[in-house]
Formats: C-alpha cells, structure tokens, sequence
C-alpha cells in the first residue's frame, strides 16, 4: 500500500497572501484523503476475500472495490503531478469527489437499498469535505456537487429503490449532514484565516523590532566611534597648525578642519535618522522634517503635500521608508532640482506619488538595484503596490498601501 505524502505546514513567509496558502493546503489534503481511501479499499478488498468470501457483499466489493481504488490513485498522481492541479486544485478535487461519489452509489446500490446498513455511508460524503480551505462558494461546490452526482447515479442505477415510504429520512438526513458541513467547514476556514494574518503580523512587527533594533545599535555605533575619530582628528589638526612652520598655507588646515566639520555634521544626522523613535506617529511631521533636512543639505526644493489623518503604525513606517528611498535615489542618481512628494488618503488606503525632475532610468536594467527590490518587498508585504515610470524628463513612483489587511475569497 502506497503511504500517504505528510502535509506541510506553510507558513506566511513561504506564501505571501493566504489564498495562495489555501490553494497549496487544499491540493495537499486532497492527496492525502486520495491516498487514504486507496488504504482503506484495500483493507476492504481483502477483508472481502477472506471473511466475506462467497456473500453477495463480496460480488459487490469485487466489482467495485478495485473501481474506487483506480480513481482514488489517479486522483492522487493528478492532485500531486498535475500542473493543472497546482493553479485549479478546487475543480481538479471536485473530479475526484464526483467520480468517487458515482461510483459509490453503485456499490452501495449492489448491497441494498435506502433501508440496509450500507446506505448509511453515504452520509460521510459531505462531512470530507470540512477538512479543505476553500471559499464559501467553493465549498458549497465541492459538497454539493459530489451529492448530486451520488443520488443521480443510484437513482438510474437503482430506480426501484425509490417508491420507499421512508425516502424522507435519507433526504432530510443527507441535507442536513450537507448543510452542517458546509457551514462547520467555513466556520473553520475563517478560523484558519485568522490564525494566518495574525501570525504573519507578528512576524512583521517581529521584523520591524528586529530592524529598529539594528537600527540604534548603529546609531550608537556612529555616535561613540565615528564622533571619537573626528574628535580626535580635528585635535590633531589643530595640533600640527600650530607646530607648523608660517610657510605652510593655513588655507589647506581650515580646508581639512571644514571637512571634518562636515563629516561630524553628516554622522549626526544619520544618528538622528537612524534614532528617530518609531512611537513617533505624526507622518506629516516626519516627512517634513525629513524634507527640510534634505533641502537644507543640497541645492534643491522639494514641494510635499501630506494629508493628515490617523494611519496605523505598520502602513506609516512603509510609506516613511518609502518616500525616504525615492528621495535619496533621486538626489544621488537622478540628480533632480526639483522633486514633489504627495501622500493621500483614498479608497481605504495611502496613494504616494514621487515625482523628480531628473534624468530618469531604464526601470527594467535597475530593477535590481538603487534599493527597488528592497522598497518593492517593504510594499508588497503590507499589501500595496508600487509602479515607476522614467523617462528623459523625470522619474514618477507611484505607491498605495491599504490602511488594513483585507483578504478575498
């Protein structure tokens, strides 16, 4: 007997949204249940060989038993090397659910009608299909379905079953288990939902501490060692001009002593960005402060338009970081005079426009770097978009970032 594949747990970090999750559990629970029944048929076969040899239950099972068996394997190779499985698990599962269902309606119509013991079978259908992570509306596809086409083939397989005065007891039966199935099914669906995007938010607030984290242990980094080391250069600076000889130009010593001034006020500014506090939640003012520090540094104006309004934490560090990175790669590569930066509130969300003045890029040769890649995963693991357009007469980054995480079916 074939094992059974074990199934996997994936986690967020290996699936980026959760109905891509869902669509890989289904297709890996659906092989497993094939597998499963193939053991469980050939338990049954042999059983029937042994105990029940030379009883009508046997004919039944002889003819059927292997029946099921081929379409519970073939189900599996399919569910597990079909590519076609891979992006439709739903509708290739739902062919083995009504090929299984058919034929055992036949089975169970060889060993007797609505009144017998193995008629009671049939009210396990619906129930397998709660352990799958579908949509309402497939669900109800996947239930529904494989029912119809069960009591469709025992009712032309076996119509004199039917003028049975206690036909309403299976029907009510079959209905209920059905209606039950389905909605204990989705119930645990949206559990798992849930579990999901909780579990992946922690793991995102996790990787926020963690970079905030690394971000100060920079900035203390910088403070003591790259501020020691120019403080003790400007001293010996000023040391060697005064044991310098009056020959020696002082232009050059106020030069290098300008120098290391820059050098101390540029490391100071990168502590204050490394060490700005993330309980800071005024974006607006972030932005503008950041702005400012930008115009104060180089010859340029940037025009900034920041709706107010409350955003969560999460969406607003993306946006911060985001708009920070269009603005250095614009200074440092595009060499724009002139950039304008809007954030809006609209749809539920944040639409952030970059745009510059400078000489643009190809997008698709620097796709994989000046930090694109970087800023493009920050986006896409809160759910936004991010698009560029560059051309001779500027670069526009557009990005929107929904204000909350919102699945679909």
């Amino acid at each position: 007997m074939t094992a059974p594949p074990e199934e996997t747990d994936l986690s967020p970090a290996e699936h980026p949204s959760f109905e891509e999750w869902s669509r890989a559990t289904l297709r890996r629970r659906v092989e497993v249940a094939a597998f499963s029944i193939t053991g469980i048929l050939a338990i049954a076969w042999v059983v029937g060989r042994v105990v029940l040899a030379g009883t009508p239950q046997n004919a039944a099972g002889a003819r059927w038993i292997p029946v099921q068996m081929g379409i519970a394997l073939t189900s599996a190779a399919a569910m597990r090397y079909l590519p076609l499985s891979r992006r439709h698990p739903i509708g290739v599962g739902s062919v083995f659910f009504v090929g299984m269902a058919a034929s055992v309606a036949v089975h169970l119509g060889a060993l007797g009608g609505f009144d017998g013991p193995y008629f009671y079978a049939a009210y396990l259908i619906a129930p397998l299909t709660m352990i799958l992570p579908c949509s309402l509306r497939a669900r109800v596809l996947l239930t529904i379905v494989p029912l119809l086409a069960f009591v469709g083939t025992f009712a032309l397989a076996y119509p004199h079953y039917f003028p049975y005065r206690m036909i309403h007891i299976p029907i009510i039966t079959i209905t209920a288990t059905a209606l039950v199935s389905i909605t204990l099914g989705n119930a645990a669906h949206q559990l798992t939902r849930e579990r999901y995007e909780l579990a992946a938010e922690l793991e995102r607030r996790a990787l926020a501490e963690a970079r905030e984290l690394e971000r100060r242990a920079l900035a203390r980094v910088l403070h003591d060692d790259l501020a020691q080391v120019t403080t003790a250069a400007r001293m010996e600076l000023e040391c060697v001009a005064r044991k310098a000889s009056s020959s020696l130009p002082r232009d050059e010593f106020v030069h290098l002593a300008g120098l290391l001034d820059a050098i101390d006020r540029s490391s100071k500014r990168i502590v204050g960005g490394l060490r700005e506090q993330q309980g800071e939640r005024d974006l607006p003012a972030r932005i503008e402060r950041m702005c400012a520090l930008l115009e104060r540094g180089a010859s340029l104006r940037i025009e900034r338009q920041v709706d107010p309004g409350a955003v969560p934490p999460r969406q607003q560090e993306v946006v911060y970081r985001v708009v920070q990175e269009a603005l250095t790669n614009a200074l440092k590569h595009a060499r724009a005079t002139a950039l304008r930066v809007r954030v809006t509130h609209a749809q539920g969300g944040l639409t952030v426009t970059v745009r510059d003045d400078g000489g643009g890029f190809d997008v698709g040769a620097r796709a994989a770097g000046w930090g694109l890649v970087g800023m493009r995963e920050r986006v896409e693991a809160a759910g936004g978009t991010l698009q560029i357009e560059s051309g001779v007469t500027g670069t526009l980054l557009t990005v929107t970032v929904p204000l909350a995480t919102v699945g679909h079916e």
